[in-house]
């Protein structure tokens, strides 16, 4: 297989935009790419005698703990042959480099940072940080695994923290898990429409990569052969999101009449009824002016609002828990699908 044949960052880089979401394939180069771009940066500025250093990011501690805080981490076991003059170390959250012909000094080449315990480093100085990349930004959230609460307000401190003022460019890198999650709902964003790249606004950048070579060779392997025609195929290979779906995507009839909002994590999810057919609605179109008004978690709740904990008994939201579970419910796009399926999922486990 052929270097073109993996994602680029330098292409991604081009656009210029601070926040760049990249979602490819699995086994696409996503990791790889960035670390060998973040070595070679440094390799460039260190011969022009221009300090240049990266961050690198992951959730939680445990996602680090053999690849940069125990002795000899891993980071860097794939891309090291990339450098063959150079060693490469990754220990304690610290990532160096020593080059071979010149004795056995390392110089630091960035760190490893868990966003979870981020919050700690207000004081921190990292003025030769000039780039971050944060691994894995997508999960599937079902899992063993879970977001962090308030996630994208504890990054943006981290990246103030690194930033200060200055442009740090960032590589948010993922698989295509799902379209619902933390930062595409905060910054607005979505899948590319029309091609590998799309902008929202002027400075974030999302690319959706997949290399059709890439993906056939590995479509070729036994494995391949094994999972042809199953959704993990699809996420795996073509970079079809794993967890979206169109099922159940319907916009709303126009005799539907509103029957009330959820507020989810701040998301405002209008719920629509169309009696004729005994279909609900999900929409993000609301009527403000209607009373029935439900916050689904705690950091949702405001005054004129009832919290939906309390209000599992009202015959309202029973209607609505026994629609979901006969798959009378419909949604306008996958975002509203995902954030709904959390709100029924959160009713029944209370």
């Amino acid at each position: 297989m052929t270097d073109s044949m993996y994602w680029n960052p330098k292409e991604t880089l081009s656009h210029n935009c601070l926040f760049n979401f990249i979602v490819g394939m699995r086994g696409g180069g996503k990791t790889y790419g960035s670390l060998k771009y973040a070595i070679q940066r440094w390799l460039a500025a260190d011969k022009a005698g221009k300090p240049s250093q990266f961050l690198y990011v992951r959730r939680l501690k445990s996602e680090l703990e053999k690849l940069t805080i125990s002795r000899g981490g891993r980071l860097f076991k794939a891309v090291e042959k990339e450098f063959p003059g150079y060693e490469l170390k990754a220990e304690s959250n610290e990532l160096s480099i020593r080059d071979k012909s010149q004795g056995n000094r390392f110089k630091t080449l960035g760190y490893a940072q868990p966003l979870s315990t981020a919050s700690i480093l207000k004081s921190d100085a990292f003025p030769y940080v000039d780039l971050i990349v944060f691994d894995e930004f997508i999960i599937d959230n079902k899992g063993t695994y879970h977001y962090l609460k308030s996630e994208v307000t504890k990054f943006l401190d981290l990246y103030e923290t690194v930033a200060r003022g200055r442009d740090v460019k960032v590589l948010f890198l993922s698989n295509a898990v799902s379209v619902s999650n933390p930062y595409f709902d905060y910054f607005h964003l979505d899948k590319p429409r029309n091609g590998r790249f799309q902008k929202f606004g002027s400075d974030i950048l999302v690319e959706n990569y997949v290399n059709e070579q890439l993906s056939n060779q590995k479509k070729r392997t036994r494995f391949g052969n094994i999972i042809a025609g199953t959704e993990y195929s699809d996420y795996a290979y073509d970079n079809e999101w794993l967890l979206d779906n169109s099922d159940f995507l319907e916009k709303k009839t126009q005799r539907s009449r509103f029957c009330c909002t959820l507020i989810y994590n701040g998301t405002k999810l209008g719920v629509w009824v169309d009696e004729a057919q005994w279909l609900y609605y999900v929409s993000s179109d609301i009527d403000p002016t209607d009373e029935h008004f439900y916050s689904v978690t705690t950091d949702d709740h405001k005054p004129n609002m009832l919290l939906l904990k309390a209000a599992r008994q009202l015959p309202m939201i029973k209607a609505l828990m026994d629609a979901y579970a006969c798959g009378a419910v419909r949604y306008e796009s996958v975002k509203l699908k995902n954030a709904y399926r959390e709100v029924m999922r959160m009713c029944n486990n209370v």
